[in-house]
């Protein structure tokens, strides 16, 4: 390689920095111009150079901040008395509460008293003689034959059916019509 061609420099020297830095400040006294207002100081724009590394410039802002919020809530989170109007108020509330459930058990014992009353009465009552009599000359159920209900259900569910016992030929031809006439009406509900 020779002198001449030499690759374009990397570094910039500080003539094209200041003019750099000219062309810009030109340019934003020209924006604020057009925006109607002061252009601000050129120390607000220009931040000092800081040569402590980049971590520790930011862990010193978040420093910052975190003393700042703890500051914040250290104040907030104090405890302070409660006023003369807040502690009456606050026994007050805890007044009426006591009162609700004191009125509450009140009516709860009052019902189970009454209760227990209507109970007592009821174990104390006999029915009156009228009445026995009444119950005794009502006839009482006969047992229908020996086959249990379980069985008869189950057995007209299979579709089987029974004879009724023979206890006399009227029964008997009185249930035969009657069972035609079921069947009758069995076989006309499924056509």
């Amino acid at each position: 390689m020779s002198a001449e061609e030499n690759p374009p420099s990397r570094f910039v020297s500080q003539v094209e920095l200041s003019e750099a830095q000219e062309r810009r400040e030109r340019q934003i006294k020209e924006a604020y111009e057009r925006m109607g207002e002061a252009p601000p100081e050129p120390d607000a724009i220009e931040e000092k150079y800081d040569p402590r590394p980049l971590y520790e410039r930011l862990q010193e802002q978040q420093d910052l901040k975190q003393e700042q919020m703890d500051a914040m809530f250290k104040n907030a989170n104090r405890y302070r008395g409660l006023d003369e109007s807040e502690s009456d108020f606050l026994a007050s509330i805890e007044l009426d509460k006591k009162r609700r459930e004191q009125k509450k058990k009140e009516q709860v014992e009052y019902e189970l008293a009454a209760f227990r009353r209507a109970a007592e009465e009821k174990a104390n009552i006999k029915p009156p003689t009228e009445n026995r009599a009444l119950l005794s000359s009502i006839p009482k159920a006969k047992p229908r034959g020996s086959v249990s209900k379980r069985k008869r259900k189950t057995a007209s569910a299979l579709g089987i059916v029974r004879k009724p016992a023979a206890s006399s030929t009227t029964e008997q031809s009185g249930s035969e019509g009657q069972n035609k006439d079921l069947d009758a009406e069995k076989k006309r509900t499924r056509r």
